[in-house]
């Protein structure tokens, strides 16, 4: 498993997917997991994005970069996205 956030973003929704496609007892409807699914992937998106464009604006400068990346970062889907991956300190 990855540390960047993209990636941890991609991976949280995958396991929604999976879960749904499993046909698992859930909490949550499989139409609510979807939409969470498609919000967490969005999110990962966003941060491709403000990546890709951080290289673009600061190519010589990795601070500079780095420091803009972290407050572009969506805090809410990454705290969804490490609790879906069981990465929070709870039950995966």
């Amino acid at each position: 498993m990855t540390d960047q956030p993209a990636d941890l973003l991609a991976a949280a929704a995958q396991r929604l997917r999976d879960h749904i496609a499993a046909d698992k007892v859930a909490i949550f409807s499989p139409a609510a997991m979807d939409a969470v699914a498609r919000l967490i992937d969005g999110a990962a998106r966003s941060v491709t994005a403000a990546e890709t464009a951080a290289a673009q604006v600061w190519p010589d400068d990795p601070d500079a970069r780095t420091a803009w990346i972290a407050r572009q970062q969506p805090d809410a889907a990454l705290a969804v996205a490490r609790a879906v991956l069981g990465q929070d300190g709870g039950q995966k």
